[in-house]
């Protein structure tokens, strides 16, 4: 059997003691005759299946798509993509296949793409997350450098949209909403051209910001690093953890990772509507309007968009090469 040069170097995440009984069957049946090894086999395949387990117990998963379909007609758990503007699958080029989708922004001001979907039902927490590739203009094929224009004042370019609201209002609830939360991003970044990320939430329909829909509220998070020379013409994971704050208290949390780093992280957001009823979050929208535009047409691109209603804080581990009842 192969891997048993490898049983002794395996993880030592909090799947430890599992790892640690994996590898010392592993060792062992190295030891065994043939006829030994395949009484054991069972033993071992049990094992690696108390890995995979663990490996998946801390998240619920209610949506995945990699567009590899060609299209946007994927539904899980009620959940679906809904009402596409200036986006379509694109051909030839994504995260872990041969597409992704693509967001056009056409040149000029108050420039618009984005992609909604429908929850199905309310959620008062969820964990989005999303491969996105913003062209560095170097690839040839791609489109050029992404960058906001930054040409205009309140520079408000969106980035992730979740609400709940009265569907009387024809658009889903986004404009009677009861609470809504997001990020958006500008080119108010460290360095010129470098754009900032930062969080915004709103309640009962009364505007929405980075303070709240007063302005003066708690403020959401703010990371003037997000993007930068670094991370454009690559794909970066994205994760956001978002939650509407229970019923008259004050503990909503917006928290943004990228590549595994955490941008910012704020648990007491006064995230709730008059009375808290029916606190949560049943549509989004990734990406949207880029109020300050782009100088030229540009493109940014997604894939691998999974969402869940918990995390897990540890990738998936991997079991040992070779392992099998073989």
């Amino acid at each position: 059997m192969q891997g048993c040069s490898r049983a002794n170097g395996l993880s030592r995440s909090v799947f430890k003691r599992v790892w640690v009984k994996l590898a010392k069957d592993i060792a062992e049946v190295c030891r065994m005759s043939v006829t030994e090894q395949w009484l054991r086999g069972s033993k071992i395949a049990v094992s690696a299946m108390l890995v995979l387990a663990a490996s998946s117990a801390g998240a619920q998963q209610i949506f995945f798509d990699d567009f590899e379909s060609g299209g946007i007609s994927h539904t899980e758990n009620g959940v679906k993509w809904t009402s596409p503007a200036g986006t379509s699958v694109f051909n030839g080029f994504g995260k872990s296949g041969s597409r992704s989708l693509r967001f056009t922004f056409a040149a000029g001001d108050d420039s618009m793409a984005e992609q909604r979907f429908s929850l199905g039902k309310i959620y008062p927490e969820l964990f989005i997350e999303w491969s996105v590739y913003y062209p560095s203009g170097l690839e040839g094929n791609l489109g050029p450098k992404f960058v906001h224009a930054g040409s205009r004042e309140g520079n408000n370019n969106k980035f992730l949209r979740l609400w709940k609201g009265d569907p009387s209002d024809g658009v889903n609830g986004y404009g009677r909403f009861s609470v809504k939360l997001g990020a958006s991003t500008d080119v108010g970044g460290l360095v010129s051209g470098d754009e900032q990320i930062f969080g915004e939430y709103g309640t009962n329909g009364g505007g929405m910001g980075p303070g709240g829909p007063t302005g003066s509220g708690v403020e959401a998070g703010r990371n003037r690093n997000f993007l930068t020379n670094e991370f454009r013409g690559r794909w970066l994971n994205i994760k956001v953890h978002a939650k509407a704050a229970t019923a008259a208290n004050n503990d909503g949390v917006l928290e943004i990772w990228r590549d595994g780093a955490l941008l910012f992280s704020v648990k007491n957001l006064p995230l709730y509507p008059t009375g808290g009823v029916g606190n949560g979050f049943d549509y989004g929208y990734i990406l949207g309007w880029a109020n300050s535009g782009f100088a030229q047409t540009s493109y940014a691109y997604i894939d691998d968009v999974r969402i869940s209603t918990s995390s897990s804080s540890v990738k998936t581990p991997m079991p040992p090469i070779g392992v099998s009842a073989e």
